[in-house]
């Protein structure tokens, strides 16, 4: 009598075992992409010349997020050289010197370095941060394109991300 009780009990265990490791995923990944991120505080970067500090302005071009159902993604038509005579009372200035450091929070990522003259167009330059000392004297616009690396969504097996410009004057001479 108890092989005639186990073998269904155990026919309903494996059962009830399949069922919950086909279910339970979803509802674990359902939570996570549905679990609030908090994000670091504080600027995105901060430009340190000396004992001086600025906080480049953020010129946002675009964003992609969970909606529930997929990835999102939206950009903007902020083309940055476009963009500049409207910002540029925005901007902090920078006295350039040797020690020109920037440091960014700990979810943004620096990838190029793009420099404008005074008219707004692109000066030819390496994209290298480092290199801002091969520049000849002048005031120009330097943008860091950044991605700010947002909360991890498993469903998706990507993160959320937000990519823009950071901008600051360069005053060199």
């Amino acid at each position: 009598m108890r092989k005639q009780i186990l073998i269904p009990l155990l026919l309903c265990l494996l059962l009830l075992a399949v069922c919950i490791g086909t279910q339970l995923p979803d509802r674990i990944e359902s939570f996570l992409t549905e679990t609030p991120y908090e994000a670091p505080t504080g600027p995105y970067a901060v430009v340190t010349v000396g004992d001086k500090t600025c906080e480049p302005y953020f010129n946002w071009l675009s964003s992609t997020s969970w909606s529930g159902q997929g990835m999102a993604a939206a950009d903007t038509f902020n083309y940055l050289p476009r963009n500049l005579p409207t910002i540029e009372g925005k901007l902090p200035t920078v006295v350039y010197n040797n020690d020109l450091v920037i440091t960014y929070r700990s979810d943004v990522t620096g990838r190029y370095v793009y420099v404008y003259d005074e008219e707004y167009q692109n000066v030819e330059f390496s994209g290298d941060f480092a290199d801002l000392s091969s520049l000849p004297n002048g005031r120009y616009f330097v943008a860091i394109s950044t991605v700010i690396q947002g909360r991890y969504v498993h469903r998706a097996k990507m993160h959320e991300s937000t990519g823009g410009d950071l901008v600051f004057v360069l005053d060199k001479h």
